[in-house]
């Protein structure tokens, strides 16, 4: 039976989890600019979207305890394990999102060389009669 706070906690892992899918999008486009820092960034979202989606759907399990036949123990056995691969996804995904912020870029291409010609190195065209320093 989905009561509201079941709602309400299934409505924020929603959106965390589309904000996670989004950011992952975002490092996706931004790997042609930032190459290996957005790959990390995007593996990254992906792992903490995968922790969400390990945590979902616990508050089911509390639900359908008895209907499974769990005892309390066997309950808390099943939350530790997913607690713990929750943690472990969590802090993986938070360290390639740290990684890719502090990795290295690749080198920026440098802009094309300006036009040669005066200004540029060049010497200044002769001056006319009238334009030059005045005796």
């Amino acid at each position: 039976m989905m009561d509201l706070g079941n709602v309400f906690y299934m409505f924020f892992n929603l959106i965390t989890i589309v904000a996670f899918v989004v950011g992952a999008v975002l490092c996706g486009r931004a790997k042609r600019d930032h190459g290996k820092a957005a790959t990390l960034g995007m593996i990254g979202c992906l792992l903490l979207v995968l922790s969400v989606l390990v945590r979902t759907p616990t508050i089911f399990a509390i639900d359908f305890q008895r209907d499974l036949g769990l005892s309390a123990a066997s309950l808390g056995v099943i939350f530790a394990v997913v607690g713990l691969l929750e943690t472990i996804l969590l802090l993986a995904g938070f360290a390639l999102l740290v990684a890719g912020v502090v990795a290295r870029r690749g080198p920026r291409p440098q802009p094309p060389a300006p036009p040669q010609g005066y200004g540029y190195g060049q010497p200044a065209p002769p001056q006319g009669p009238g334009y030059g320093p005045q005796r």
